[in-house]
């Protein structure tokens, strides 16, 4: 019995055991590297000789200056490596070329205070020769814990200023990344937990922050659990923050406050796997209609009700195929031309911009053509402007014109259709309302 009581003792002991934290200096006005680093009067020259005479859970600390890099800065040590100021103490990687600026592959290590100069290739910027990552975190196929980088800018390079791949709890706080050429502000690939305030951003190619699965190769992965504080951070391209799922993972359970609306578009092989976050409704349908100038198709998802919003051009029936059973559809006012009809398959709500407004001539209320009214236009080539095929369908707000056959139609048996506050009108076919099969329907206060 003694014998365990002096081994629990001796596990206790070793458990409250704490290392001693050494405090390292480094000052680009020192002739060299020959001091000891423990003093400021006798600094290393160089961060990489501080960072070599460190250990884990030491402090390297590094005087404002100008430190010009022969290769990428290896951090490889759990330590902190802190400037004296983000606007004075400056990392010049600009000789690295296509190689990283900054290289963190150890965990819980800190990084803050600096200002990095990118590495880049002159006269190749803008494509994967033009320069390396300014700072990359990431020992793949090894993950790396509890990496915080805070008071960083990193301005005018060629890739994505913070590259971080395969790491879980990062801390990402003040840092500005600006004008890459060839990538996004900052880029999260295959990363589990991380949380960015104030963030600046601003001219960067591609985007503002990029969440990314990691290859099988390196982490195998999507990112998880990011949590970004829009409302602190300042995102001026109009791709500010966008997701995309690759490699047969999905990148899950990111948050975004202060923007409330993602936007999507399938038309494309390669942008089905892209959410794209706006901070607001404007932007996200000018973003929107970036993507249609180039593929038609894009949607609008307000992400706190989970209702779809389709502005003037864009297409009602991707809007359809992007929500869910018992989400809303708010089609704002403008024509929309068919070339095809729409068709709605599952339990949905569709809104123009006059539901719940009577539309007939007794009310005096609308008038059909004018510019509050959401017209879907069959142009006199679709026969049928809009088909149900599911239960519990409203349709109401809406005006319709210039079809060749019945206007609004059900040709399976469905439950619950309602069709109403609808202008029907300039049909060359049919009725302007058949709903075939249909149990317990509603159609009401429609002009036809």
């Amino acid at each position: 019995m003694k014998n365990l009581f002096s081994a629990v003792k001796l596990i206790v002991l070793l458990a409250s055991i704490t290392y001693a934290q050494t405090a390292y200096y480094v000052d680009a006005s020192q002739p060299d590297d020959n001091g000891n680093g423990l003093s400021w009067a006798t600094a290393k020259k160089t961060i990489q000789a501080g960072v070599d005479i460190s250990a884990n859970g030491d402090v390297v600390n590094v005087a404002a200056g100008t430190y010009t890099l022969a290769g990428a800065l290896v951090v490889d040590k759990s330590i902190s490596l802190i400037g004296v100021d983000e606007n004075t103490t400056i990392i010049d990687a600009g000789a690295n070329g296509t190689y990283y600026g900054v290289l963190i592959s150890a965990s819980n290590t800190t990084f803050k205070n600096f200002t990095i100069l990118p590495p880049f290739v002159a006269g190749a910027q803008g494509s994967s020769s033009g320069g390396g990552f300014s700072i990359h975190v990431s020992n793949t196929p090894s993950t790396v814990s509890n990496i915080t980088i805070s008071n960083v800018t990193v301005e005018n390079g060629n890739r994505s200023g913070l590259d971080l791949n395969g790491i879980d709890n990062a801390v990402i706080d003040n840092v500005t990344s600006r004008n890459a050429a060839y990538g996004n502000g900052i880029n999260l690939t295959g990363v589990h937990g991380a949380t960015i305030t104030n963030f600046t951003s601003g001219g960067n190619a591609w985007g503002g922050i990029a969440i990314y699965c990691s290859k099988p190769s390196q982490a195998n992965r999507g990112s998880d659990n990011i949590s970004i504080d829009g409302a602190s951070c300042s995102i001026t391209e109009s791709n500010k923050i966008y997701s995309q799922n690759e490699f047969g993972f999905t990148n899950t359970n990111i948050t975004v406050t202060g923007y409330d609306y993602m936007v999507g578009n399938k038309s494309k092989s390669d942008w089905i796997d892209y959410t794209w976050y706006q901070d607001n409704l404007s932007n996200a349908v000018t973003f929107a209609r970036q993507l249609d100038s180039s593929s038609p198709g894009s949607y609008i998802k307000q992400i706190s009700t989970g209702n779809f919003h389709v502005d003037n051009g864009m297409s009602i029936q991707a809007a359809i195929d992007a929500a869910s059973s018992g989400n809303t559809v708010n089609v704002v006012a403008g024509t929309y031309t068919l070339t095809t009809n729409i068709t709605i398959d599952k339990t949905l709500t569709l809104l123009g911009a006059n539901a719940n407004i009577d539309p007939r001539t007794s009310a005096g209320l609308r008038t059909a053509g004018n510019t509050d009214e959401s017209i879907i236009d069959g142009a006199g080539s679709i026969a049928t402007l809009l088909r149900i095929s599911a239960d519990n369908v409203t349709v109401n707000g809406f005006e319709f014109k210039n079809g060749t056959g019945d206007m609004i139609e059900s040709t399976i048996a469905i439950l619950n259709p309602t069709v109403s506050y609808n202008l029907i009108h300039q049909h060359t076919g049919d009725e302007g309302i058949q709903l075939r099969k249909t149990t317990n329907t509603l159609i009401e206060y429609n002009s036809v």
